[in-house]
């Protein structure tokens, strides 16, 4: 193969790019006007290991991706995050699934959860709650060491815009020959809107708050929002209403009631975030299919065009281990994933509202 064009200078196009021009393909990456990055890694960088077991391998594996990057041991971390959940019996599961791959997940009880939180957090009933290992990767160095790698292989990193005139897809330059990845995140359906019966664009939303800052990260799927401490004081905090949108340049502007109500989610836990402070706030536009998974496929209507997107807000956690996937199927013909392909069960028909990605439970 002698160069594949890659549309979409996120995390899943630079990874994609990356891992074939370490096979030794030439690339080149149109950063255009589709970024291919929302929300991803939830807003915080936290790489997610909370997964359906079936899932489980893909942050692992994105997890050395980054490792193999420049400076690598400065911006990756090993946290314990505190999950809470309404369903012990799958937290039990899924911790022993940690404990066989080598995460020192454990379960906890109430009080412990307490104490570890490191404040007065109010449970309920029926809860279960659990310590389980996770990674946090600053985002901007991912990125920045990415665009470094990809130069240092010999990637062309083109800006400017990209159009589609019938099936031909045409940037600086001129026609962009095939195989072309496409991995505009959710400016991907503006190239492909044939795509529009498998994926939704939404806005993903977080907050700074100053105050009631928790001793280490919360995964709450009990109460549906994160938080993780980012300084001695303040804490992002993101997840509540996830509002569909039509243009992902909507998913930029953030709405103020949906960030207070992620607020009062944390507040039922800590009532000191009644008295927290924001100090700022933004939304990005993030994109999903009907099952929550993402999309890494080839569009044989198109030719040698391949979409990889919908990554549900993850794309940290998983767009380097899915990119894998679709390089290994075009430079050694490995099967894709069904679970990433186009199929009935991604249709959004009906969907009001973005599934819940990875839910383990």
């Amino acid at each position: 193969m002698n160069k594949i064009s890659i549309i979409g200078g996120g995390i899943a196009g630079l990874s994609a790019a990356i891992q074939l021009a370490r096979e030794g393909v030439r690339v080149a990456v149109y950063e255009s006007e589709y970024p291919g990055y929302g929300a991803s890694g939830k807003s915080a960088g936290i790489l997610v290991t909370i997964m359906p077991e079936e899932l489980l391998d893909y942050p692992l594996e994105s997890l050395e991706i980054y490792r193999s990057l420049p400076e690598s041991t400065n911006n990756i971390w090993r946290v314990r995050a505190l999950w809470i959940n309404k369903n012990p019996g799958c937290m039990d599961k899924l911790v022993k699934v940690h404990n066989r791959k080598g995460l020192d997940s454990v379960i906890i009880d109430a009080d412990e959860a307490t104490r570890v939180a490191g404040f007065s957090m109010r449970t309920y009933s029926g809860e279960g709650y659990a310590l389980v290992r996770e990674f946090v990767v600053d985002i901007g160095w991912a990125i920045n060491a990415m665009v470094q790698e990809a130069s240092r292989l010999g990637v062309d990193i083109i800006s400017g815009r990209v159009v589609r005139e019938g099936d031909v897809f045409k940037g600086p330059g001129g026609r962009i020959d095939q195989p072309i990845i496409i991995a505009g995140g959710a400016w991907s359906l503006q190239l492909l809107p044939g795509l529009k019966e498998y994926l939704v664009t939404y806005r993903c939303q977080m907050a700074t708050i100053e105050g009631a800052r928790p001793a280490r990260i919360i995964e709450d799927d009990a109460l549906h929002y994160y938080i993780v401490p980012v300084s001695p004081s303040r804490s992002n905090i993101g997840n509540g209403a996830n509002t569909l949108i039509n243009d992902p340049h909507e998913g930029f502007n953030p709405d103020q009631e949906d960030i207070y109500d992620i607020i009062e989610r944390y507040a039922e836990r800590n009532p000191d975030a009644w008295n927290a402070g924001i100090v700022s706030y933004w939304a990005a536009p993030c994109n999903t299919s009907g099952d929550s998974l993402p999309i890494a496929d080839r569009l044989d209507s198109l030719g040698e065009v391949y979409v990889l997107t919908g990554f549900n807000g993850a794309g940290l956690t998983m767009a380097p281990s899915t990119s894998k996937r679709l390089v290994h199927h075009l430079l050694y013909g490995d099967r894709l994933p069904g679970i990433f392909r186009l199929s009935s069960s991604k249709k959004t028909t009906g969907l009001n509202s973005p599934p819940e990605p990875y839910e383990p439970c």
